[in-house]
């Protein structure tokens, strides 16, 4: 099973440095709840254009988090965008994974 938070993997994303992982982490921390909720609006309003850009943007940002399983969550609600299945499921995978990177980054960080 792959981990919530992969720090070696983070810190390779991040070139070997520490301080620029942590700083990604930071931002991801502040970013993540704001940008699922841009998805949740935009699906709501049954916009799949913004609802797939605002995914979009966000599997952009985690990419070099070191967050495997966030990012499969991520690319499982982009699959269930372009396939115009019902995201409900993908979209609450999204969020509780979410739940867990937070608190994960908290736990190290804090």
């Amino acid at each position: 099973m792959k981990s919530i938070l992969d720090l070696k993997l983070g810190l390779k994303l991040a070139h070997q440095k520490p301080e620029l992982h942590r700083e990604i982490l930071h931002c991801l921390r502040g970013s993540l709840f704001n940008d699922i909720e841009q998805i949740e609006i935009a699906l709501r309003n049954k916009n799949m254009i913004k609802a797939k850009a605002a995914n979009h943007r966000l599997q952009s940002a985690v990419c070099y988090c070191g967050t495997p399983r966030l990012l499969d969550a991520i690319i499982a609600l982009e699959e269930a965008l372009n396939k115009k299945t019902d995201p409900i499921f993908s979209l609450t995978t999204l969020k509780d994974e979410a739940m867990l990177v937070i608190q994960a980054i908290e736990q190290i960080y804090n």
